[in-house]
């Protein structure tokens, strides 16, 4: 890998550390979509990357994909779970993942993310050049359904 590539990946991977470590800190019952959306993408912005699609916020039974437009005034709430999916990009290099925060804290909410995390570290433990993602995506589905 040319050593410009691996600079622009290095510094989009460490903006989105900054990223998730804000959201981890900055979202609590009570706080709108959309503040957390304009926190976390000028975030980006301030460190010299860009943003690889709008900020994903997706709250409770919305499974992916949602953004909140200028005008949503939905908060987070105790009891509510939300998945924050951040992409950053520098020069077009991405970096996507997603955090999960419980503010729920039930039985059922902390298993089913602990049982996530475990499905991915799992998965990740695979990974290696050459490695189809079907065998990736059964080692997944296995965990999961082992729970």
């Amino acid at each position: 890998m040319k050593e410009s590539i691996l600079e622009n990946y290095q510094t989009a991977a460490k903006v989105h550390a900054l990223c998730r470590e804000r959201a981890r800190e900055f979202i609590q019952p009570g706080i709108k979509l959309l503040d957390i959306a304009e926190e976390i993408e000028s975030l980006t912005l301030k460190h010299g990357c860009g943003h690889a699609f709008p900020l994903n916020l997706s709250l409770n039974h919305i499974a992916a994909h949602y953004t909140p437009s200028a005008d949503d005034e939905t908060r987070v709430e105790k009891g509510d779970v939300l998945k924050v999916d951040i992409g950053v990009q520098k020069n077009g290099y991405i970096v996507d993942a997603a955090i999960t925060l419980d503010f729920a804290q039930t039985v059922e909410t902390k298993n089913l993310i602990e049982t996530t995390e475990r499905a991915l570290n799992e998965a990740f433990e695979l990974v290696q050049l050459g490695m189809g993602v079907g065998k990736i995506g059964a080692k997944v589905e296995n965990v999961m359904r082992a729970a």
